[in-house]
């Protein structure tokens, strides 16, 4: 498989999830990139982060209901996951913990969904919203 030295290949199973061969040495840049950016990320002071929110809601538009200390909140969490994914070798929980984010940011955007989950009681199995019939 020549390709996979320059190109990633996706082989899609009938029988499972599907695979992706990349080469061991680009994996090993990337994830290297990735974790020298996570931690030029961390090192920096809130105030640089609070610069950087704004942009951040333009690059990645579903970020931007989140009040601008949240989206500071978010971006140092995103470095200290990177990071430590990378040391581990396990990204999965950087994916995760951008899809909490982005819930996060949807409650955000529905206003009446935040009220309710800011006024709801913690300590019952009643939910925010009941059940549509």
């Amino acid at each position: 498989m020549p390709r996979v030295g320059y190109q990633d290949v996706l082989l899609e199973r009938r029988d499972g999830d599907d695979l992706l061969l990349v080469d061991a040495g680009r994996e090993r840049d990337t994830r290297g990139a990735l974790a020298t950016l996570a931690a030029v990320i961390s090192a920096l002071p809130d105030e640089a982060l609070h610069t950087a929110a704004e942009p951040v809601a333009a690059l990645a538009p579903w970020s931007s209901p989140l009040p601008p200390h949240e989206r500071v909140a978010m971006l140092r969490e995103i470095a200290q996951t990177a990071r430590a994914g990378s040391d581990l070798d396990d990204l999965a929980p950087l994916g995760q913990l951008l899809r909490e984010w982005r819930s996060t940011a949807e409650v955000h955007a529905n206003p009446e969904l935040l009220r309710r989950l800011q006024h709801a009681e913690m300590d019952t199995d009643e939910p925010a919203f009941p059940p549509a019939p």
